[in-house]
């Protein structure tokens, strides 16, 4: 069967495709009964309905149990909920429209106004005094935007706002600050001339323009022109149609194809050619001697190895002499003290110099042999030696530990000496530390069987005892010593009718739960109390 929620008025049930309506059921209208297989119990659920032929066709073929039928029994504005035949035909997305609880979720199955907004009314337009808008519909078209009526732009330094048109104010524009701006590029041109050098005519300021031209005095560069005692310099003349013979007055250079000379020696010396001006075109040889060092094939000559006995005049002099080929030194021939770089104090008899041993030293003599210098103890006065300090040697006899109030021990300093810290009432002395009989921390709590003391002057704050709540106290509850915990009084609240509640001691300096620590108040001030 297929279920729905949904609201009825009267007795019409409105399921889908099919109508049961309370609008006159007769005779014949049951008729379409026919096919219906159920109990007289269960037809009796459509008693008091009314409706027509074609209404009373819905259930044509229908087999349904009493449980079924009974959805019909006097239906009413109260029927929310009917049963729908197997056989009843719904699509997947109608019952998913049909089970929504609200109508957020329909607008969400429908995919219609998730939101909940409420956009069916027409948009509109305000009127105001800009137009750059306009609507049609649904339609919103963008028009031109008027500068000067519909924005608020307004011209800055260097630019002027007329009605849409901005254009620049020059006057406002520093043309020396202009981004790019080089000052050597903008210079006064009457301060700068290009001036006419040498062969040159014209020139001037650049205030206008100038033109340069070549003095015709001094050289033409049309027509024909006689130059007499001219020199042309530089590396890019060109001179063309020069006869070599009849147009050289001095000499060529050997750069420019000639010799440098005005003879033929001038030209062997330039050319380095027979400067001597000998005649070497005829073959060399060799003329025939007793020394071998030399050979010749054709015009080529060979170095051989040169034998110095044989083929030099080599000689041994003072100190060296030569023995065939080979050359030793004469050693009995040469003067130690005439070498270079003899230095006479490093060549000095050993036998004329001496290490003696000075005070506190034992040992030395001439330094022919290796010498051994040793410390005289006995002639090393201690006191005088370098470095000393009186303070830093005394006598330890003379010098003692002493001590003070609440240590013993001591002595000289002749031997290891101890102090130790004295014992005294209440105070143990450990190896390791000091002991009192009890921890007088200023968190502890600290017992003692009496405390007599003199109390001169006025005592400000309060005077007061850490305690233990019995019960559960408010700030500023009168309390009674109720017995102890540990070494901590216990505390309850005092009652004057009540004589073993009796006496009070002070006042709870805060609120405090059962069993929880709690400052009591036996003298002083107790702020933050309401009273």
């Amino acid at each position: 069967m297929a279920n729905y929620t949904s609201t009825h008025t009267g007795a019409t049930i409105d399921a889908s495709v099919t109508i049961v309506s309370g609008s006159g059921v007769t005779q014949s209208d049951l008729t379409k009964l026919n096919a219906v297989t159920s109990s007289a119990i269960e037809l009796n659920i459509l008693d008091g309905v009314t409706a027509s032929t074609a209404e009373i066709n819905i259930l044509d073929g229908l087999t349904a149990t009493t449980a079924e039928l009974n959805y019909l029994d006097g239906a009413d504005s109260s029927i929310t909920t009917l049963s729908l035949p197997d056989n009843t035909t719904i699509t997947t997305f109608g019952a998913s429209l049909i089970d929504d609880a609200d109508a957020a979720t329909a607008r969400t199955t429908l995919g219609v106004d998730v939101a909940g907004t409420d956009n069916s009314t027409d948009v509109t337009l305000v009127t105001t005094s800009h137009d750059y808008l306009s609507i049609s519909g649904q339609a919103i078209t963008l028009g031109s935007i008027d500068i000067s009526d519909d924005t608020n732009l307004t011209g800055g330094t260097g630019i002027t706002l007329t009605g849409d048109t901005l254009s620049t104010t020059d006057s406002e524009i520093v043309h020396d600050n202009l981004s790019g701006f080089v000052a050597n590029e903008h210079i006064d041109h009457s301060t700068v001339s290009i001036s006419a050098g040498s062969g040159l005519s014209g020139g001037g300021d650049l205030t206008s323009t100038r033109t340069l031209s070549i003095d015709s005095s001094v050289v033409t560069l049309s027509a024909t022109q006689t130059l007499s005692n001219k020199s042309i310099s530089g590396t890019a003349n060109t001179i063309s149609n020069v006869h070599i013979v009849d147009d050289t007055i001095n000499t060529l250079t050997i750069a420019r194809g000639g010799t440098g000379g005005t003879t033929s020696a001038e030209a062997r010396s330039n050319l380095n050619v027979d400067v001597a001006g000998t005649d070497n075109s005829t073959d060399v040889t060799l003329v025939t001697t007793s020394h071998d060092y030399l050979s010749l094939s054709g015009q080529e000559i060979t170095l051989g190895e040169i034998d110095i006995s044989d083929d030099t005049n080599l000689v041994g002099g003072t100190g060296i002499t030569l023995t065939g080929d080979t050359l030793s030194t004469t050693d009995s021939e040469i003067v130690h003290d005439d070498l270079s770089g003899f230095v006479s104090n490093e060549h000095i008899d050993h036998s004329t110099v001496s290490i003696t041993a000075g005070t506190g030293l034992s040992g030395g003599g001439d330094i022919t042999t290796s010498r051994t210098l040793t410390t005289d103890d006995s002639a090393i006065v201690h006191d005088n030696l370098s470095g000393f300090v009186a303070n830093e040697h005394i006598d330890h006899s003379g010098v003692s530990i002493t001590a003070g109030a609440g240590l013993t021990g001591g002595g000289d300093i002749t031997a290891t000496r101890d102090i130790a810290v004295g014992a005294g009432t209440g105070v143990t002395v450990n190896a390791d530390d000091i002991a009192i009989g009890q921890d007088v921390a200023t968190n502890a709590d600290v017992t003692f069987n009496s405390v007599t003391a003199d109390i001169i002057g006025d005592i400000r704050g309060a005077t007061k005892f850490q305690a233990k709540a019995d019960v559960a106290l408010n700030i500023g509850d009168a309390v009674y010593i109720s017995g102890v915990s540990g070494t901590t009084p216990t505390v309850d609240i005092a009652d004057a009718n009540d004589s073993a509640k009796m006496p009070s001691f002070g006042l709870a300096a805060s609120s405090a739960s059962i069993n929880a620590s709690v400052e009591i108040i036996t003298f002083g001030t107790l702020a933050g109390l309401n009273t």
